[in-house]
């Protein structure tokens, strides 16, 4: 009986410590959820303030395919509570989806690499121990943030116990995702390749809903947890049923993986690495063509991600044209959120949105630094000939010349696509690369900034992404937010030029400045900083 209570105290205390490691992760995002929730819903009473708009906008919608794709099927359409949930419901758990699978793999798969795995079960824990107390920081961060949203939203457009349905179906889905990021990391036998095959996992879920959307194939759309929100259809029918279920499938889930964990040795995985060449060829033995060698796969995995969102948001954009014509209140929006400009169009903000994609490029490749420090792997880089300020140089060598490649992708697949709804597709392919392209500095600064923090601290690597949802949440949305005029100038996306360039660039130019100014200093602070840190 002593030995059970001592396996569970000393279970509870490695949960508790994996909570202390992720409380500041964990309280952002909840507060991002909140502030999402309640920004969204606060807008659809001045831009549709009757019943009868409202009813138009959604017969406006059935003539888009696209964006019942991405957003779903609009069920309650005169309801505020019913237009949030629509409109920010399966994006936010797309995108938070994907920060719960990084966060269950870091507990589990990363710390069986690093061998932190056989330190926790020198003592009395079982193995599956690693595992359950491992997801403990995801469940809770999934049901916070259901429970915020819930909260937000009840408070904002009523309805409580439709708020309830979908602050649940938002849980139950993120729970679901950290179950099946525990069976991955066991799958897989490393920490990246365990990362790759959970956004994979997500990403696929979201688009075999997309599918059934558009193609009306409703059997797509219920194997998914995105379907399951849209069946539990809060603020309409309130089917708690829906909302449940995902809660049941990762009960499941996670009962294989825990047994999966109980017999499997520690560490191991279902897949092997293969072997390696005797020999490398000459040129991996420039520092430069090792870091392209480790970081290949990432770098092949944003670009083929990107352009795929690319060609998405162009036939979004262009089957959406002849809409906002006819919309008053949806080109009422978007000029708000251009910054009440009149010439604005929807290609250029969706090409906005696209860049903020894109600064997560820079800030991946950036935070992998943080990580081979944490696992060990740049104590044995630096063993070698190679010193810290080739390593960095070789990382922001990427950062730098991949933004630039990336923001073309980005420019040319939108471009092209929404180019075939117009008479003018050269011109559209050149505004597309040039749109894009105009948000380089504005990348290049978040890369320097992110690098910076590296420099000075692995374990603060996560700014970088709280940065990026900085620049989405206040400097995009602060019109719809009825911020105050100065919050814009906090995000460097302020600063970008309009297109065509007419005007002064002279804020793009000291923003590349700026940018290189922090580069300079990340090279100084990790040069001089102790490693590990």
């Amino acid at each position: 009986m002593s030995t059970v209570i001592t396996s569970s105290s000393a279970w509870l205390a490695l949960a508790r410590f994996r909570l202390r490691l992720d409380r500041l992760r964990i309280a952002s995002w909840v507060i991002a959820g909140v502030v999402l929730t309640a920004t969204v819903a606060s807008t659809w009473d001045s831009l549709y303030p009757t019943a009868q708009e409202r009813v138009d906008f959604a017969a406006t919608l059935q003539a888009a395919p696209a964006l019942t794709a991405l957003l779903g099927p609009l069920q309650a359409p005169t309801s505020t509570g019913g237009l949030t949930t629509w409109r920010v419901g399966g994006l936010s758990v797309l995108m938070i989806g994907i920060v719960i699978v990084f966060l269950v793999i870091r507990h589990t798969r990363t710390d069986m690499s690093a061998s932190r795995t056989d330190l926790i079960l020198s003592g009395r824990l079982p193995r599956r121990s690693v595992i359950s107390s491992g997801v403990v920081p995801a469940m809770v961060m999934s049901i916070g943030i259901g429970a915020a949203c819930a909260l937000a939203l009840g408070a904002s457009a009523g309805g409580w116990i439709s708020a309830g349905i979908y602050g649940l179906s938002v849980a139950g889905s993120l729970v679901l995702f950290a179950a099946i990021a525990s069976l991955i990391a066991q799958a897989v036998n490393s920490s990246r390749g365990a990362n790759g095959i959970g956004v994979l996992v997500v990403s696929l879920a979201f688009v075999l809903t997309a599918i059934g959307n558009t193609r009306d194939v409703s059997a797509l759309a219920e194997m998914t947890p995105f379907g399951w929100m849209a069946k539990a259809s809060p603020y309409a029918q309130d089917m708690w049923g829906w909302a449940v279920l995902p809660f049941l499938v990762a009960g499941v889930v996670m009962a294989v993986s825990l047994a999966v964990a109980s017999g499997r040795d520690v560490g191991s995985a279902w897949t092997t690495e293969g072997l390696g060449r005797e020999r490398a060829p000459a040129w991996l033995s420039h520092p430069q063509a090792l870091i392209w060698r480790v970081d290949r796969g990432v770098i092949v995995g944003w670009f083929i991600g990107i352009f795929a969102m690319a060609l998405f948001m162009g036939y979004f954009s262009g089957s959406l044209t002849e809409i906002l014509a006819e919309n008053p209140q949806m080109a009422e929006l978007i000029a708000r959120l251009s910054h009440g400009e009149p010439s604005a169009t929807f290609t250029k903000l969706i090409l906005v949105f696209a860049a903020l994609g894109a600064a997560g490029f820079p800030i991946s490749i950036l935070v992998r630094t943080a990580v081979d420090e944490n696992e060990g792997r740049i104590e044995l880089m630096l063993s070698t000939r190679m010193s810290r300020v080739q390593l960095l140089r070789a990382r922001l060598a990427e950062v730098v010349v991949g933004s630039v490649l990336l923001l073309m992708v980005v420019g040319m697949g939108v471009g092209v696509v929404s180019g075939f709804f117009t008479d003018s597709r050269p011109s559209a392919l050149s505004d597309g690369i040039g749109l894009a392209m105009v948000s380089l500095p504005a990348v290049w600064f978040i890369a320097a900034l992110t690098a910076l923090i590296v420099a000075i601290s692995p374990r603060l690597a996560w700014l970088g992404w709280l940065l990026l949802a900085w620049c989405v949440v206040v400097g995009e949305l602060a019109p719809l937010m009825n911020l105050p005029s100065w919050t814009e100038r906090l995000s460097p996306y302020w600063y970008s030029p309009e297109w065509p360039i007419t005007g002064d660039v002279w804020q793009s130019i000291a923003m590349t400045v700026a940018s290189a100014v922090l580069m300079a200093m990340s090279f100084i602070v990790f040069a001089r900083r102790r490693i590990p840190h």
